[in-house]
This record gives C-alpha cells, structure tokens and sequence, in this order.
C-alpha cells in the first residue's frame, strides 16, 4: 500500500471504513437487536408443523401452518430440541444464508471496489432483514435460493429456483429464466426440482394422520391487511374502504390472520385480476425490451427484476418479503454506479427508501402513538402502497438495465469497434523508442 498513488490509497482507506461501518451497523441490527428470546415468534408455525411430523402426524394440524410441507419437513431435525434452542439454530442458519447470499452475489459481481461497496450498504443498511431474523421467517434461506438461481449456471441455478418455489411460491417466476436464456435443460431442471420437492413431502403427509392441507384457502387470493404491500393487497383495501368516519375495516388490522380470513367471490375475482394484470403487463414490457431473449450475463439482472415484480404481483406480500429485493437493489446500485448513470443511481434509491425503510418508519410511528393503527384513511392508503409501486419501478430500472447491456454488448461486438479496439491494441503493446 505504501508505493499506491495518493488516490488509490485514498479509496481504499475510505472503502475499508465503508465496509466496517456496514458491518457494524448489520451486526447492531440484524443480531444484537434481533437475539432470540424464549417467547413465541412466527418461527413457532414452523417448529409446531416440524413436531407433527415427528410424531407421524401431518404439520396442517397446526392451523396457522399454511405453506407446502417441504419447509416442515426440512425442520424436523430442529423439533428434537425444545423451542428456544431450535429458535437459536435456526437464528444462526438464517444468518449464515444471508451472508451467503452476500458473497455469492459480489463473487458473481467481479469482487470490485464497486461490488463491495453497494452489496456491504444493501445488507448493511437494507433495515427490512431485522424483522424476517426477529419473527424467524424463511426470507433470508429464500434470498440464497434467489441469488443462486441468478448467478449459477447450468442446471443447479435452475433447481435452486425450483426448491425456493416449493418452499415459498415466489420464486417460481424465476423458471421464466429458461426460456429466456434458450436454456432448456435448465427448465427441466427447474421444472423437476418444483416437482419433486412438492411431490415427495406431499407424499409422506399422505402417510401421516391428518389433513392433506389447510382447511382454509381464501388466502390464496390475498389479504387486504396493512401489512401486506402488493398491487393485489392495495386492490382488496380500495374495494373494502374506511367507513364514513374514517374508521379502518376489520380485515385491514386482522387480516394477518390468514386461517381464518374470509373472502368473497368479488373479492377473491379483484385479487386474482390485480395480480394476475401486474404480472402480464410486467412481463409483456420483459420480452418487448430483450425481444424475448437474454445472455448469460443478463440472467442476474433478468432474474432480480423477476423477484420484483412477483413481489409487487403476489397476492401477499408481507412486508418482511422485501428482504427478498436486497440482490435487485445490489445488482441496480452496481451496475448504475459502473455505468455512472447518476440519474438513474438517484433512481434506485429512492426506490430503495421506499421498498421498506420509509414506509415502515412512517407506520410504525403512527401505530405506536395509540398502539393501534390510526384511523387515516389517506395516510393508510398512501404509506400501504408505495411499497408495490416502487417494487415495479424496480422492476422497470433493472429491465432498462438490461436493454441498456444488450446494448453495449452489442455495440462492443460490431466490427468497427473491434477494428479500432484491435488497432489501439497494437498502439500500447508496441515498443517505444527510449527518451533520450
């Protein structure tokens, strides 16, 4: 470090202090303040639906477990133990896929200044992991499964799609993938891995006492609840509005109550049409910016702006599910600042702000003044909506990241270019004549 210019050894002293500022404030806010303690968090569905297996009973005896079985299964290992200790195990695995993802997705970015900084500032300050480690959600294993279906290659970034889709149902937007890439093996490979890791646990409920599944799915339409932010949850809210005093409707607060929601036909039928109308209308503005096909290269990007839009297109979303866009957000901040699109970096993150740190800052500080959720329509309805629509607006900035690379690679591989690449080439490897 001694004999680097003046400059260099300036960046590299300001990006050490970058990274360790980052990783102090992960560890403040994603362990110290998130530590497991002995008292019930939604990990508990988990554990519970893992014991009724244990004991050869099926894990929808627990009534608020609502997910394909494969997660139960996995987690029987952890059932031996009692639930603080499984609590902590899988507190220390959750973080161990985080940062795994964390590496994956910088190994795959070049391991640059560039790639450190931004994927050390998502995962540092992205603020919304903190919540999926203290409830004990899967976000964190579905954010590994995401980041090695968009940087592996061959079959096994496919297979990883397709166990994220058996464990939770967004990432199955990530198969889309194959096609696109002319990648047919990896479809199948997709395709397979969906279809064994959703047979095979289906199969061994089928030898367990209980039901083969939950007794209620109306949640598969969606919630209208506050704490789901997707085009679909904003839709439910419009058509079950605050009554003339401005008093929030019943499902708005208990709506997290999935087991036991109830939705009408009109309402299952606006869900349905909301998501199922984002998720066209994202896609037809996919292939109609790549023409239907993109590289290898673009596969990251491709693949992010996926999980963005099947975020905003879900029919719930809760509002943990954002740590699912810490690689969208990395890869658009990455390649912008390499670009040195600066417009398009204030872009990305203002989309940022407003994908979880903002909205949530605003919510909870109105719900902790009375405990409650205030009864404000306007204010309810704009900070519970702002999520999905910055979520599309990352979606649309990474598809204009990848036309914009499709671009330039097709612009570096035009003969003219090459020519004048070639003779600048010969110029620099040239000898020189000594100065005298």
């Amino acid at each position: 470090m001694a004999g680097m210019p003046a400059s260099a050894r300036a960046r590299r002293l300001l990006l050490v202090a970058l990274v360790a500022a980052c990783a102090v404030w992960y560890s403040k806010q994603n362990i110290f303040d998130a530590i497991p303690t002995p008292g019930l968090s939604d990990f508990r569905f988990y554990y519970y639906a893992a014991q009724h297996i244990l004991h050869g009973e099926s894990p929808f005896l627990t009534t608020d477990y609502i997910y394909p079985p494969l997660l139960a299964c996995l987690l029987v290992p952890l059932a031996y133990f009692d639930y603080f200790t499984a609590r902590w195990i899988w507190f220390v695995f959750s973080h161990a896929c985080l940062l795994a993802a964390a590496f994956l997705l910088w190994r795959r970015l070049g391991c640059d200044w560039i790639a450190t900084s931004v994927i050390a500032f998502v995962w540092g300050a992205g603020w919304v992991a903190q919540d999926s480690f203290a409830t004990g959600q899967p976000d964190p294993l579905l954010t590994l499964a995401i980041v090695v279906a968009c940087v592996s290659t061959g079959w096994m970034g496919y297979a990883s799609a397709g166990a994220g889709f058996a464990v939770k149902l967004i990432p199955a937007v990530l198969g889309l993938l194959a096609p696109l890439e002319r990648n047919w093996r990896g479809l199948v490979a997709f395709l397979a891995s969906a279809g064994l890791l959703l047979a095979i646990p289906w199969a061994i409920i089928a030898l367990l006492r209980g039901p083969m599944g939950p007794a209620n799915t109306d949640y598969l339409y969606g919630t209208p609840c506050v704490l789901s932010w997707s085009i679909p949850s904003v839709a439910l809210r419009v058509l079950e509005p605050p009554n003339a005093e401005g008093k929030l409707p019943q499902d708005w607060d208990t709506g997290w109550d999935l087991p036991r929601l109830r939705l009408s036909s009109v309402q299952k039928l606006v869900s349905l049409s909301a998501a199922l109308a984002t998720l066209a209308a994202g896609l037809a503005l996919l292939w109609f910016k790549t023409r239907g096909k993109v590289s290898a290269e673009q596969v990251p990007i491709a693949g992010t702006a996926l999980i963005a839009l099947a975020l905003a297109a879900s029919p719930i979303a809760w509002w943990h599910y954002q740590a699912m866009q810490y690689p969208g957000v990395a890869v658009l901040l990455y390649y912008t600042i390499r670009g040195r699109d600066w417009r398009r970096l204030c872009g990305a993150l203002v989309c940022a702000m407003f994908l979880f740190p903002l909205p949530a800052a605003v919510l909870r500080y109105y719900y902790h003044q009375h405990e409650r959720w205030p009864d404000a329509p306007a204010l309810m309805y704009f900070w519970t909506s702002v999520t999905p629509v910055a979520s599309l607006a990352l979606f649309v900035l990474l598809v204009a990241i990848i036309e914009a690379c499709g671009s330039k690679t097709k612009l570096w591989s035009s003969p003219a270019v090459e020519t004048a690449s070639a003779a600048h080439s010969a110029g620099v490897l040239q000898p020189r004549a000594p100065r005298r």
